[in-house]
């Protein structure tokens, strides 16, 4: 199903074990899972919370897991997210070549981002339709974060008759399986409410809330911008609304930065 690369050609040659879920960590593994690892990953040892690729060190995850991968070459999480820290770099490539490898391991968030770089065409021709095969493998897998990829693609109707209730579905799968993503999504829709899809404004707050506190940062531009205008039941309160865009902004979020000089100009 995969196509072959060098990394898993040099694993399979050589003989190396393939590493499993159960087997014990190192400390150079626990190192890669707290710079590389991703939110919602189903192969994420118990306890470890992930990063969304906005939070993460590039540089300082690409040294982490490097050794990692060097320590244990068949770990199929550690190359995921060997693959992560290449794609924070820019680094399209050998991102997409370890996460051929991860995925072709067993990886379902390493199928959920090789679907993303094929939906954008990241180091690859651009594949709507593909991308929305291996989202819906990655999802059927485990993976949330494919669940609210899925939903975006029904939402936004790329490449398929665009549907706010297919969408909806999608999110909810994803929010309840933890992704915070899935959950602003979700949030979003039910804020503005949708074709077949109910508006909820506290149940969307409520939603943001929840994705903002896993370090989600559009959940975060979105609690400000519900504090600013009071949605959903919230009183309005200017300083809130300063505190979740200023942690936006620290996310990473650049829309954040608008809204704050908006209210330091008082509009």
């Amino acid at each position: 199903m995969f196509r072959a690369v060098s990394v898993l050609v040099v694993l399979l040659a050589t003989g190396l074990p393939v590493a499993s879920a159960a087997a014990a960590e190192s400390e150079a593994a626990q190192l890669c899972d707290a710079r590389a690892g991703r939110t919602g990953d189903p192969d994420l040892p118990a306890g470890t919370r992930g990063l969304l690729m906005a939070d993460m060190d590039g540089a300082a995850a690409l040294e982490a897991c490097t050794e990692a991968v060097r320590s244990a070459p068949g770990n199929r999480r550690l190359i995921h997210q060997l693959g992560r820290a290449h794609h924070k770099l820019g680094q399209f490539g050998p991102a997409l070549a370890h996460f051929r490898v991860a995925g072709a391991f067993g990886s379902a968030a390493a199928l959920t981002s090789i679907g993303y770089m094929v939906e954008n065409g990241q180091g690859v021709a651009a594949n709507p339709k593909r991308a929305r095969q291996l989202y819906r493998l990655a999802a059927k897998r485990g993976d949330a974060t494919a669940w609210n990829n899925l939903g975006v693609i029904y939402r936004d109707g790329e490449g398929v008759r665009r549907s706010d209730r297919k969408a909806a579905r999608f999110f909810r799968k994803g929010a309840a399986r933890g992704s915070p993503q899935a959950m602003n999504s979700l949030g979003a829709l039910l804020e503005e409410g949708g074709k077949g899809v109910r508006r909820d404004a506290r149940a969307a707050i409520a939603l943001y809330r929840q994705a903002a506190e896993q370090g989600e940062p559009v959940a975060m531009l979105n609690l400000g911008d519900a504090y600013t205008s009071g949605t959903g039941g919230l009183a309005i309160d200017l300083a809130a609304a300063r505190a979740w865009y200023e942690k936006a902004v620290a996310a990473g979020d650049a829309e954040a930065k608008d809204r704050l000089a908006k209210l330091d100009a008082g509009k």
